[in-house]
């Protein structure tokens, strides 16, 4: 660990054999139009995605920890996902949206005056451990290579397996609260706090998102867009 930043080392793969659109970037950034070898490049560092980047861009409006890959495959990026994360959330009680968040139009508003904390806590506790979930119709999830929203849209109700390893109330202030959930993969925040909701009587849905932690790499150990540099990268990946 150099600088802050904890680099998951793994052996190299060797030199592949690329094309040399491949093998050389052509970034615009000019840390990236110096013709450098990006392929040689071979590791794992995280990133600190902000708000409304994709995964495209640099998985979806999460903001946090993203592990990137260099040069080591499928079989390494597999293991990265299937490893612990952790989320920082706020959830808005009395309504629900289409898409479990923020982004989406309102389908629901109940009273939540009735809700405690205790409350609350108590109905937190049911949705700890290993359950079945089923994914926002607004998901790029798939199963069997068919988006399981266009399955819930046809009106099939598809309930996967999936783990929260912990889940804490780090604040209650109705409408707002605000959880600490540690997971496994697969599992969708929203639906969390969608599911929350309606279990406590009333309906919710997600305000903000930010995976602070995934395996062995932190929020503040994560390289910050500012250092999204060949130098800084090579740095992370080498050390």
């Amino acid at each position: 660990m150099t600088g802050g930043f904890p680099v998951l080392k793994l052996p190299s793969t060797g030199s592949p054999v690329l094309r040399k659109s491949q093998y050389w970037s052509s970034c615009t950034d000019d840390h990236f139009r110096t013709g450098y070898p990006l392929s040689r490049l071979s590791g794992v560092f995280a990133v600190h995605k902000p708000v409304g980047w994709t995964s495209a861009d640099v998985v979806r409006k999460i903001r946090g920890v993203l592990c990137t890959v260099l040069g080591l495959g499928k079989g390494t990026h597999d293991l990265l996902n299937t490893t612990q994360k952790r989320y920082i959330t706020e959830g808005l009680l009395g309504k629900a949206t289409d898409t479990y968040d923020t982004g989406g139009e309102i389908t629901e508003e109940k009273p939540f005056d009735h809700v405690t904390e205790d409350t609350f806590r108590q109905t937190m506790d049911t949705f700890t451990g290993e359950q079945m979930q089923v994914a926002p119709i607004y998901s790029a999830l798939k199963v069997g290579g068919e988006r399981m929203s266009d399955r819930v849209r046809r009106g099939e109700t598809v309930k996967r397996s999936v783990v929260v390893h912990s889940l804490e109330l780090l604040s209650f202030n109705p409408p707002h609260f605000q959880l600490g959930v540690t997971c496994g993969a697969g599992f969708y925040v929203r639906s969390l706090v969608h599911d929350l909701g309606h279990a406590v009587d009333s309906c919710a849905h997600l305000t903000s998102l930010c995976r602070v932690q995934q395996g062995i790499f932190t929020l503040e150990q994560a390289l910050p867009p500012e250092k999204w540099t060949l130098p800084d990268i090579e740095a992370a990946v080498n050390t």
